[in-house]
């Protein structure tokens, strides 16, 4: 699966995620603004890096430095690099399913997609209780099968009152 994050490449999550479903066999892109004060020379292993330019204003009042987004440049980007589209040369369809501690919390679904064709949606999810490290699952499904067609995506949530 081709796989977008617009994401700053020094994070440690933003590599940690990345570098996970590198290893899983995913094409990983990662779109972020370069600076003049951070220059491009991060590398994370087994994946694309998109900078973009940006260019730094510095607040007076607030002493914030401000980074103004090109976003035509950015949806020109994520264009070219083509991002969760149906390549299996037939009509498929897909479900999503959102488990929280192993209790399924929302389904998205069925979304049909024919060859070339892609879904670009947000899946939402709201955790019933409060805890620390909730584990959320996103399962895929494939034509009504009932096993995940891909290994599942999990993160871990806090959710404070």
């Amino acid at each position: 699966m081709r796989i977008c994050f617009l994401a700053g490449p020094g994070s440690v999550h933003t590599r940690r995620w990345v570098s996970w479903l590198a290893r899983k066999g995913h094409d990983v892109h990662i779109v972020f603004p370069e600076s003049i004060f951070s220059p491009y020379s991060i590398k994370v292993d087994g994946t694309s890096l998109h900078p973009f330019r940006t260019m730094p204003i510095v607040s007076q009042k607030s002493h914030l430095l401000l980074q103004p987004v090109d976003h035509w440049r950015v949806r020109h980007i994520i264009r070219r690099i083509k991002p969760d589209i149906n390549r299996e040369h037939e009509t498929v369809s897909y479900e999503v399913e959102v488990r929280i501690d192993g209790v399924g919390n929302n389904e998205v679904g069925p979304v049909v997609l024919g060859h070339d064709e892609k879904w670009e949606e947000a899946i939402s999810f709201a955790p019933d209780k409060v805890g620390d490290s909730q584990k959320v699952e996103f399962l895929l499904y494939k034509n009504g099968g009932s096993e995940p067609y891909l290994k599942p995506l999990h993160l871990w949530v806090n959710v404070k009152e």
